[in-house]
């Protein structure tokens, strides 16, 4: 079988299998929050209400918003994972590999767990280690076996989390600090 698995973490069992993926959800969370409010800087609607109003509303059903001219598809501005369980530990991948993922290197416990058979092994292994590394992804990450997903926006529908970070000052017209659209 040839496995490649490029992006991908583990965690051991005993810090359990909830109290890790609350943490990712919320560092995936941030992180779609910065690239929106990045899409709002390239926009430069940072000022405009209305523009953002309508970005949120139409991203959860659209994927061409010509009024500002941006190409979206809402599906990238979600993050979403599935996990499975090895014997000592939890394997996460994500179910998009053209995500970026530096925010999963500061949650405690989680360790980068990819593993490819078509090229070097990273530095500071040896050949043993990564065999292992290689079986286990065989053994544990077969196409039929279930998986659980999880997301940092709702699945079914992220628009009001959407909106919550592209226009929280819509209905209460509120002023928003100005650091708001920097990345945080």
């Amino acid at each position: 079988m040839s496995t490649k698995i490029y992006q991908a973490w583990r965690w051991s069992k005993a810090l359990g299998v909830f109290a890790v993926t609350s943490k990712i959800e919320a560092a995936a969370k941030k992180e779609v929050g910065k690239r929106l409010r990045k899409l709002v800087r390239n926009a430069k609607i940072e000022d405009n209400r209305k523009a953002r109003w309508e970005i949120a509303s139409m991203l959860s059903s659209v994927t061409k918003i010509s009024t500002v001219s941006l190409r979206i598809d809402p599906y990238d501005m979600n993050i979403v994972f599935m996990l499975r369980e090895a014997p000592e530990h939890y394997l996460c991948m994500p179910t998009n590999g053209r995500d970026r993922f530096e925010f999963m290197k500061d949650i405690e416990g989680v360790e980068e767990f990819g593993y490819w058979d078509n090229t070097d092994m990273p530095d500071g292994m040896t050949q043993e280690e990564w065999d292992a590394r290689g079986k286990l992804w065989d053994d544990y990450w077969k196409p039929e076996q279930p998986s659980l997903q999880f997301s940092a926006l709702s699945i079914l529908d992220p628009s009001i989390e959407i909106t919550e970070m592209l226009a929280p000052d819509f209905f209460e017209g509120k002023k928003l600090p100005e650091d708001y659209w920097e990345d945080k």
